[in-house]
């Protein structure tokens, strides 16, 4: 399971059985935020014991590609 986890205030924010649904949680987060107020947030794994651990940079990197994806998309709009 994929965690969205906010790394200001070490805690997670949701979670996710796919990577692309931390991506919208992520982008749904960022948009509601007013005031060029800005949430640093990552993405974590949860183990099968609840721990929450880093993922691997493939992980990281498809994470990245995904949001970068979604952002540029004509259709991010509509959701």
């Amino acid at each position: 399971m994929f965690a969205l986890y906010d790394t200001f205030n070490e805690r997670i924010i949701s979670r996710h059985r796919k990577i692309k649904r931390v991506v919208r949680a992520c982008v749904e987060i960022n948009r509601v935020m007013t005031g060029d107020s800005y949430l640093p947030m990552t993405i974590k794994r949860i183990d099968s014991d609840g721990d929450i651990v880093n993922v691997d940079d493939d992980t990281l990197e498809y994470f990245q590609h995904c949001y970068d994806r979604f952002c540029n998309s004509p259709l991010s709009e509509i959701f």
